[in-house]
């Protein structure tokens, strides 16, 4: 079997830590792409004799954001056409590479793995308390969002995935940003890609993030929103009619109609000095919890309706 493997890690202000990332490279991995993403911190010196597997370095000459970083990895590994499985890596040793046979195997049922830190409660007590409860609002988010209900943790940034399934996606709309593994999962639902969750603990150690946390809630809902949009109009109503399309268009429906028709009465009562009819207001009433009905209907539909193993 000629199919080969690979990892592709960005690298931004880790310094020496990614030699420590290098020295965990299962023998699995075949090829490394090492994408310097204009670090202030120079890569340091790799010993390229030491390793089994053939490192490349890409160098970027001006700074891309992580999501950058993946795509010049990405263009670049596709050029070999014997690999058939590619993996994320991040460059600051805290992603435990053991796990990267095990997520291989998955990639013969699945299109899609990835980690998932947030599978038991002792794990999670020991996450820094600002990541603790970002990584499980934004989690919820995310899932909504993108439709992947079954994925426990959709913003980590370890995963793999498969030569088809990367192939099938559209790189330029992904987002260059920490939002890149984010817009993926957008990107992957579009593509009908199955998705499996590993378990797998979190390494943290003493490095600083460089993601500003008070930016995130501003950066990522507007996109979330926007993949949100994308997802249901194109599996909804574009790519296909569902009860799912009955349900939301009916919840839509009936929201607009009550919203509209208790404003105008409300006003046009107000204008006129009286009080609204107790009539007027069961419509109103009746057609909001109608609204709401059919949105709890569509979301049952939806959470049960992500693509699921083939």
């Amino acid at each position: 079997m000629n199919d080969k493997s690979c990892v592709i890690i960005p690298y931004y202000k880790s310094g020496n830590l990614i030699l420590d990332v290098l020295d965990k490279v299962p023998s699995e991995i075949d090829y490394v792409f090492i994408v310097n993403d204009c670090s202030p911190v120079p890569l340091p010196d790799i010993n390229f004799g030491k390793y089994s597997f053939s490192i490349f370095i890409i160098e970027h000459d001006k700074n891309r954001g992580v999501g950058g970083a993946m795509k010049s990895g990405f263009k670049k590994a596709l050029e070999y056409e014997e690999i058939k499985f590619f993996f994320k890596v991040d460059s600051d040793d805290q992603m435990d590479l053991s796990y990267i046979p095990r997520m291989k195997k998955s990639l013969s049922g699945f299109d899609f793995v990835k980690g998932n830190r947030l599978y038991d409660f002792e794990i999670i007590k020991r996450m820094p308390l600002v990541r603790r409860f970002g990584n499980l609002g934004l989690s919820f988010i995310t899932k909504f969002c993108t439709g992947y209900w079954d994925v426990q943790d959709p913003t980590n940034g370890f995963f793999g995935i498969n030569r088809k399934t990367l192939k099938k996606l559209k790189l330029d709309n992904l987002h260059d940003s920490y939002f890149f593994e984010t817009s993926l999962l957008g990107e992957l639902f579009l593509s009908d890609a199955r998705i499996k969750s590993i378990k797998m603990p979190p390494i943290y150690k003493n490095e600083k993030s460089n993601m500003n946390v008070l930016l995130i809630p501003f950066e990522f809902v507007p996109k979330l929103f926007k993949i949100l949009m994308k997802r249901i109009s194109y599996k909804y109503f574009l790519f296909d009619l569902n009860i799912g399309s009955i349900y939301l268009s009916g919840s839509l429906t009936f929201f607009l109609f009550g919203l509209i028709f208790g404003i105008h009465h409300y006003q046009k009562n107000l204008a006129l000095g009286i009080t609204t009819p107790p009539g007027t207001v069961i419509i109103f009433a009746l057609s909001i919890l109608v609204s709401f009905n059919l949105f709890l209907s569509w979301l049952d539909f939806d959470t049960k309706n992500f693509p699921k193993k083939r």
